[in-house]
This record gives C-alpha cells, sequence and structure tokens, in this order.
C-alpha cells in the first residue's frame, strides 16, 4: 500500500513517523514523508494544499505529533478529508488525548504504532475491519471505542533503521524542499 506520514512538529527530526516509515518500508509498503515544520500556529491554504497535492496517491495518510503539533495536524487532518483516504493520528498526544484526536482523524493509534500500522494495512488490503485492532481508538457514533493495549515492544528504537526513502518537506513560508 502507499502510505503518506505527515509531521506536523516544529522540528525536521520526526522521530515517529520515520520510525513508522521505516517499519513499512521494510514490510514491503510504499511510504512518503511530508515534513510540516512551522513557526506558525496555523498553516496557509498554500501548504495545506501542497500536502494535499503530495498525499493524494495515498491509500492511507498517517500524521504524527506531540502536543506542539497538534493543532496543525487537526488542520492537516481537515485538509486531508478532501481526498476521501482514511486519516490515522498517532504520536505522543494522540496517545494521551485519543478523544480529540478521534474528532478529527477516522482513527488515532495510541502507544506504540509499529505494530499496529502494519495491522492496520493488512486488514485494509485484505477488505477486513480494523476495529478490534489493538491499541487503535476510533469514533463509532457518539461513543468513543479505546480497544486494548498492545504490551510495549522491547527494543523497539534499536530494532529499525530509520526511514530511507523519499522525504518531502514543505515549511510554512511555502518552500518546498525534498530529499531522497
Amino acid at each position: 500500500m502507499n502510505v503518506s506520514l505527515i509531521s506536523t512538529d516544529d522540528d525536521l527530526w520526526a522521530f515517529g513517523v520515520r520510525l513508522i516509515s521505516s517499519v513499512l518500508k521494510r514490510a514491503g509498503h510504499s511510504t512518503r514523508l511530508i515534513l510540516l515544520p512551522s513557526q506558525s500556529a496555523e498553516y496557509s491554504a498554500e501548504v495545506l494544499d501542497g500536502a494535499r497535492q503530495l498525499a493524494r496517491a495515498s491509500d492511507l495518510i498517517g500524521i504524527g505529533c506531540c502536543y506542539r503539533g497538534s493543532r496543525r495536524a487537526r488542520q492537516v487532518a481537515a485538509a486531508m478529508r478532501a481526498l476521501g483516504k482514511p486519516i490515522v493520528w498517532g504520536g505522543l498526544h494522540a496517545s494521551l488525548n485519543p478523544a480529540e484526536c478521534a474528532e478529527a482523524a477516522d482513527i488515532v493509534c495510541r502507544g506504540e504504532g509499529e505494530e499496529t500500522i502494519l495491522e492496520l494495512l493488512e486488514s485494509l488490503e485484505d477488505g477486513r475491519s480494523w476495529e478490534q485492532i489493538r491499541n487503535l481508538a476510533y469514533r463509532k457514533g457518539e461513543e468513543l471505542v479505546l480497544n486494548p493495549l498492545r504490551p510495549p515492544i522491547a527494543e523497539s528504537c534499536a530494532m529499525h533503521n530509520l526511514h530511507d526513502g523519499s522525504i518531502a518537506s514543505r515549511p510554512a513560508d511555502g518552500d518546498h524542499r525534498s530529499a531522497a
């Protein structure tokens, strides 16, 4: 599957989305990292449109951030809705605030996402329900569903190389950069 992973944090380290990208690539999926660092509280329409264009060929859109990028993450999720693709929000903010994040995204990943994202993609590829996958949260009508959490992964960071594919970065000033 093709997956776009978007970071809305202020820095280009984007450790979480890079780690998830590495896991997905190792499993044979295609990923595109879209790094949207900004010192502004909100993105311009131009930046959101550029991100949407970069993600248009994706089967799934993932958004990751810590608290400082959460307002912008909500903005990105709203902009991605036009693509009609499932939106997953993960990272520290999503893990601590699943109810808030489930208002903006279709699916919230709580805790470590390496195994969860692989299981989610497998379910989507096979046309099976993903609603029982551990670590996920989502809204079912007005109800917030919080699935049980997986046990922590031992040596999570040590067992993966960071992202090794195409990176697209679009800071708030509109200067688009891409690196391989």
